[in-house]
């Protein structure tokens, strides 16, 4: 049960996007956002080789915030919690497609099941450049 004074983002439901049945109007928090190529490029960062995204609902987003990241050979890991709208079969998610279209293949899935106030089901996937 979450405390009845948090909304579900209070309670780690976090989003680029706006979700009546999640999130509250009065509570949130306005950050900065910038896409990950951008920001590499900006600040001199090294390529990273691991990534990890989960942001409920905005998963896309993020990867095809990276592209040049994507086709880069120092990334071997793609850690990812696909929550797409009725999707059960991870295999159908444009995620899926978009990852394995770049040259990586899933390596794990682990699907829980949407429940209470989450509408989507969440598959905790990790893919692996193909060598």
């Amino acid at each position: 049960e979450m405390h009845k004074s948090l909304p579900v983002s209070g309670m780690g439901a976090h989003s680029l996007n706006f979700d009546q049945n999640l999130h509250d109007k009065k509570v949130y928090c306005n950050v900065p956002l910038i896409p990950l190529d951008t920001l590499i490029s900006t600040f001199g960062l090294e390529k990273p080789t691991h990534v990890f995204i989960d942001t409920h609902g905005a998963e896309l987003e993020v990867i095809e915030s990276m592209s040049s990241t994507l086709v880069d050979d120092d990334l071997v890991k793609i850690m990812v919690d696909i929550e797409e709208e009725g999707i059960d079969d991870v295999k159908d998610s444009k995620i899926y497609k978009k990852l394995t279209n770049a040259g990586f293949d899933i390596s794990h899935c682990e699907t829980q099941v949407a429940s209470g106030p989450f509408t989507a089901n969440s598959h905790r996937t990790v893919f692996e450049k193909r060598k």
